[in-house]
């Protein structure tokens, strides 16, 4: 049987930022909650039994907003398991900040998630703070020490001339050739996005498996509103919902360049 090689994990589905580029921000089409520990440590037990050794414990949610995060690294610490983290920055005091540099060995990378560049295009990118988002990604810089991979990362938004001013302060911030400017993407047609499809490549994300908080386990990150589900954890088992029947069929079509005949992937960008 295949078996998943990534794991990612929606610990929550709240966020304190209001993206127009992500369906958080614009409001997603499903109930919003945080997973239980009863579940997550079931699919723990799992992923080990199965050598999974990446759980990405973030999905569509701001991971400084959930509680239990650190008691979270710690269990994926425990079962000798990497993360990565992916954060707006705005709720990274000094003491959560150092520590989670005190988990470099659980915490692989860490991308900021940020699309200002000064106050007024960051409360309109993302509606947050910006002098307190550079203060913590400057004492992150200077407290990490190099044991942390970390970047600045933000959807292509406007023109050249925005993007490259953005590059310029950002690489001032964080540290030379650490911004990066990525494609907007389109959450599966669900986001207006400029970016070309890109439909007849064979997606990785489907040797991923990304897991909602009520435990649903939806096609991929890019299926923000849970709108194919191809099974439920809290009733099966990883393997059992990775080589279902909607799993197998979602794989197949792509591996013969048939992804216009399936939902989500027939509209993504996801390059």
């Amino acid at each position: 049987m295949d078996i998943p090689k990534v794991l990612q994990i929606e610990s929550t589905a709240r966020c304190n930022a209001k993206c127009s580029f992500c369906p958080v921000g614009v409001g997603l089409k499903r109930d919003v909650g945080e997973m239980s520990d009863t579940l997550f440590d079931k699919i723990l037990v799992e992923a080990n039994d199965l050598g999974i050794k990446t759980i990405l414990i973030f999905l569509n949610g701001e991971p400084f907003i959930f509680s239990r995060f650190f008691d979270w690294l710690e269990k994926l610490r425990s079962y000798n398991m990497v993360t990565h983290v992916f954060t707006n920055a705005s709720l990274m005091t000094k003491e959560k900040t150092d520590k989670l540099i005190s988990y470099s060995d659980v915490v692989d990378r860490i991308c900021f998630s940020v699309s200002g560049k000064d106050v007024e295009s960051q409360r309109q990118t993302m509606g947050l703070p910006m002098d307190r988002v550079v203060e913590n990604i400057q004492y992150f810089v200077s407290a990490n020490a190099g044991l942390i991979k970390y970047w600045v990362a933000m959807p292509g938004l406007f023109d050249r001339a925005y993007r490259n001013s953005w590059v310029a302060f950002w690489n001032s911030i964080a540290g030379a050739g650490k911004a990066q400017v990525n494609p907007v993407l389109n959450w599966g047609g669900n986001i207006e996005s400029t970016t070309k499809t890109n439909q007849f490549k064979y997606c990785s994300r489907l040797y991923h498996m990304t897991v909602l908080w009520d435990g649903r386990v939806n096609l991929c990150c890019m299926d923000g509103h849970g709108e194919v589900i191809l099974g439920d954890l809290n009733t099966q088992t990883i393997l059992e919902v990775y080589n279902g029947d909607l799993a197998r069929h979602y794989r197949m079509k792509h591996k013969f360049k048939q992804q216009s005949d399936l939902k989500l992937c027939n509209a993504c960008n996801m390059r």
